[in-house]
């Protein structure tokens, strides 16, 4: 598996939207791309920070081929960041990782 570290500086008051966008964003690269999911963090100055997980690094960086509902999605998020970046890409060595 391949791993992406990724911040995301949301715009003041648009937390809520952003949660919401992000998750069906989310569920939608999952479906389409074969994304392995992401999990969603906030640190304790207000970053949110979200894990995500692919099969290998060629399936996240591949060309998609995006429909028109994948790109209001993307661009739904969009509108309530500042900016994003991504701070890491890795591979995993050992997952020990446990669903609550």
């Amino acid at each position: 598996m391949y791993s992406y570290l990724i911040e995301f500086n949301v715009k003041e008051g648009e937390e809520a939207a952003f949660v919401e966008h992000w998750s069906r964003l989310t569920e939608y690269i999952h479906q389409e791309f074969d994304g392995l999911g992401s999990r969603l963090h906030k640190t304790a100055d207000g970053q949110y920070i979200a894990y995500a997980q692919w099969p290998d690094g060629d399936s996240r960086d591949a060309e998609h081929a995006w429909t028109t509902e994948g790109r209001e999605l993307q661009n739904k998020m969009r509108n309530t960041l500042l900016n994003s970046r991504v701070l890491y890409k890795f591979a995993v060595v050992k997952d020990l990782l446990k669903d609550p």
